[in-house]
């Protein structure tokens, strides 16, 4: 890492600036977490001669866990799949620099708790339950059917009936949003909705980047096509042309995985996830420092290295309720 003299202070072209008032060693760390377990780290050590202390923030768990405790500038809280966890967002937001959300706000159908969401609201437990168990089957034609049943039920347009069920969770989730927060697509959501709850701090990015922290930030928002029709699935070339959209960048965003089998399959619903090639692809030959992604709920593989892009499942925001989190 280069080290260059100006008078009195020594500047690092690094993810950390660094001043110390004795000679010695300075380890600059990136060391991304989640909350619920630790992840590898990245380390360089780089012997030092200059007095004083710069940084905006010093992490005291080093120290409490008995380790050197590390100096960050930047922190930024990752969730995805909120599915109507608003509650749980001010928590999740505690002590960021910066709030990323991946996408899926809305809760359709709770799959641990069949009486929650805008279909357990609806039709009840039991009724979910069973189309929860053909989806599971992956018996989609008889869901479909089994949902048709349940609509032709209710008085009143079902369009109407939905889209004020979503407008209702939007306003909670948005509301709940700290600033600054970027967020994104998934495939559950409806982005003709989005222009109707966007406020100053919160900003809405598909397809384009921003600069958090001195590093840029791509994002790809939305799902690809499947038999489950959810309703922001898009066609492989469109999603394809927002990625060459964002280009290269240092943290790839989006709401669905890369195409590598380990991290597109759900352990609990037994059965692969569409996963991004384009994303893949874009791995290979950008080779950003992170590509964060939800959409998985129970991955078999959480987290893998590709070459020198570490992709990470963020977590089932929704059963988990804590943030992944990145520092630099």
């Amino acid at each position: 890492m280069p080290v260059c003299w100006w008078t009195g202070v020594w500047c690092f072209e690094g993810p950390v600036f660094v001043f110390v008032p004795t000679v010695g060693q300075v380890t600059l760390a990136c060391e991304p977490r989640h909350r619920e377990y630790s992840t590898a780290r990245t380390s360089v050590v780089v012997p030092v001669v200059v007095s004083g202390v710069w940084s905006r923030r010093r992490r005291a768990d080093g120290a409490r866990n008995g380790r050197s405790p590390k100096l960050i500038q930047v922190r930024v809280h990752v969730v995805s799949d909120v599915h109507g966890r608003s509650d749980a967002l001010p928590a999740a937001a505690e002590g960021a620099d910066a709030f990323i959300c991946l996408g899926d706000l809305i809760l359709f159908v709770d799959y641990r708790d069949h009486s929650r969401g805008i279909m357990g609201d609806l039709f009840g437990a039991e009724a979910v339950g069973r189309m929860i168990q053909l989806r599971t089957e992956q018996r989609f034609d008889e869901a479909r059917e089994w949902s048709r049943s349940l609509w032709g039920g209710l008085d009143g347009d079902r369009a109407d009936i939905v889209e004020a069920a979503v407008r209702r969770q939007y306003a909670a989730m948005f509301a709940a949003f700290p600033t600054p927060t970027y967020l994104t697509y998934g495939n559950v959501d409806r982005p003709d909705l989005y222009p109707d709850f966007l406020r100053d701090g919160v900003h809405l990015l598909d397809g384009q980047t921003t600069e958090i922290g001195g590093l840029t930030f791509g994002f790809v928002g939305g799902g690809l096509k499947t038999p489950m029709n959810t309703p922001f699935e898009i066609d492989d070339e469109d999603y394809a042309a927002k990625v060459a959209a964002v280009g290269a960048v240092d943290v790839l965003c989006c709401h669905i995985p890369p195409h590598v089998p380990e991290l597109v399959y759900d352990t609990v619903a037994g059965r692969f996830e569409r996963g991004s090639k384009a994303v893949l692809e874009a791995i290979h030959e950008t080779r950003p420092r992170y590509v964060l992604f939800g959409h998985v709920h129970q991955p078999l593989v959480a987290e893998l290295e590709i070459g020198a892009t570490r992709c990470v499942n963020v977590g089932h925001f929704n059963a988990r309720g804590t943030p992944y989190v990145l520092e630099w």
